[in-house]
């Protein structure tokens, strides 16, 4: 057996089906196996080179042999709007945002059940697996796992498998086996390159047999037809839309059998937590002129006043209680330029207060977004990346 759990860590997974249209709301659930040897693939490339393209092709051979089984945890569907500028004044587009969403500690899980991977291609899956940062849009976080010992029971099958089984068809994508796509490639290259030769005749006025095509436009409609199956889950959506596919070569959609309440809302029952007070607002700078790192003191203090300005002067920034006197203990917030890419400029901006920050200083942490600089050098823009411990950040050494 082998199975791969992922578990989306915003909560929400992103992707619109093939052939459906952004502004459909509708979404990929399950998430496609097609999907997944494509993701696959390019962490290979954006993150493992260190693994050879051979034992990658052994791995997605494998995989695309059968298509797996999911189990599907409690989820709904929930989207957002987006009004996007366009290069006219007072022109905008809408995008819808559709996502599915769950509880970030329920896994959804691929499950192949009768399949026995060999040594080397486990290892390319372990390694593969073990770094997807995303899945779907670039928003879908994750964190996925091998999980050789899951013992669950799937509740979403192909529909071949699902005899009995109560629930709802869906389509997904799936690829060809290796095989399969080997033995369609050649005839249907074939029989394309016989289309544009008529085509051509046609137009040209000439007989078939005085008809020939260059190398150029043999190359071009050969470019179409990926060589095998490893190849066509190279190719980019943006190509395959422009040579005309409804569908990509090597993949096709395949009837799945779901909970009917795959995607209904559900009540949660009401739990009391006990927030922790974040400790740590780590910044990113951005600017056409960036700080020297010689200018760490100034960058400082313009920062505190800023957090001052959007705090009304709360304690933790301003270093002194309601009475003016100064905090002991070294209570308020400490500002610690960096130089993470030792370019000698700043570059990002740590606030630390080892006793948290409040709602309030949350709000101002998130209200900077430039600060001042002297000499007539342009602002500096500030992104707050996030809120959190110094875990999450590397800690204190």
């Amino acid at each position: 057996m082998v199975a791969i759990e992922m578990r989306f860590t915003a909560g929400r997974f992103h992707a619109t089906p093939w052939g459906r249209h952004v502004n459909e709301g509708a979404v990929e659930w399950p998430p496609s196996p097609w999907r997944l040897l494509r993701a696959l693939v390019a962490v290979r490339y954006r993150k493992r080179r260190d693994v050879p393209e051979e034992h990658l092709r052994e791995l997605v051979e494998a995989l695309a042999f059968e298509p797996p089984c999911f189990h599907l945890p409690p989820a709904t569907v929930g989207h957002t709007r987006h009004y996007l500028a366009r290069y006219r004044p007072g022109k905008s587009d809408m995008v819808f945002d559709t996502f599915v969403a769950l509880d970030a500690g329920d896994p959804v899980v691929f499950c192949w059940p009768d399949l026995t991977l060999e040594p080397r291609a486990a290892e390319t899956l372990q390694a593969l697996v073990g770094v997807l940062g995303y899945f779907g849009r670039a928003e879908s976080w994750v964190e996925a796992r091998v999980a050789p010992e899951w013992s669950g029971e799937p509740n979403c099958l192909p529909r071949r498998e699902a005899a009995g089984i109560e629930g709802e068809q869906v389509e997904i994508m799936v690829p060809w086996p290796a095989e399969e796509y080997a033995q369609w490639r050649d005839p249907a290259l074939k029989r394309a390159l016989e289309i544009e030769l008529a085509e051509k005749s046609e137009e040209k006025g000439t007989p078939l047999e005085e008809t020939s095509l260059t190398k150029t436009e043999r190359r071009k409609t050969e470019a179409a037809f990926p060589a095998d199956l490893f190849a066509a889950l190279h190719t980019l959506t943006t190509d395959l839309r422009r040579q005309g596919w409804n569908l990509p070569p090597g993949a096709r959609p395949l009837p799945y059998i779901r909970p009917t309440d795959a995607l209904e809302p559900r009540r949660r029952r009401g739990r009391t937590v006990t927030a922790r007070r974040p400790t740590v607002a780590r910044f990113a700078l951005a600017g056409s002129v960036l700080p020297r790192l010689t200018d760490a003191v100034h960058v400082s203090e313009t920062m505190r006043q800023a957090l001052m300005s959007h705090s009304d002067a709360a304690e933790v920034f301003a270093g002194r209680d309601d009475d003016g006197e100064p905090l002991q203990g070294h209570r308020h917030a400490f500002i610690l330029p960096a130089d993470d890419d030792n370019d000698g400029r700043i570059d990002h901006l740590t606030v630390y207060c080892r006793e948290g920050f409040d709602p309030q200083a949350q709000r101002a942490l998130a209200g900077v977004s430039r600060l001042w600089q002297p000499g007539r050098r342009p602002d500096i823009h500030l992104a707050l990346l996030g809120l959190g411990e110094p875990e999450v950040y590397g800690g204190f050494d």
